[in-house]
């Protein structure tokens, strides 16, 4: 047989092959600082002075804020994530559709 009637057989058979879609897997959305519980609060001991009732009191008061802040970028790098996420599936279907 001729190579350039084999190549040119060759050619045509790669026209025929089926594609397989490659698609990946989404990233997961899972933040470390989801696990973290907020602090406790502060106990109050029997015969504290006022002094130190107002102490825990803004020691309670900063952790609670401290909490909400971390609350509230957690809400947002899990809606950024998964806006990610959703776009991620999206081109893989359209891909795996070609």
């Amino acid at each position: 047989m001729n190579p350039l009637k084999a190549l040119l057989a060759v050619a045509t058979l790669s026209g025929c092959a089926y594609r397989a879609p490659i698609v990946v897997q989404a990233p997961q959305c899972a933040p470390d600082m989801a696990m973290q519980p907020c602090a406790s609060p502060v106990s109050i001991r029997e015969g504290s002075t006022f002094s130190e009732l107002l102490s825990q009191y803004l020691i309670d008061r900063q952790s609670l804020q401290s909490c909400a802040l971390d609350q509230e970028y957690l809400r947002k790098v899990i809606a950024a994530c998964n806006t990610v996420v959703k776009e991620h599936n999206q081109k893989a279907m359209l891909q795996a559709e070609r």
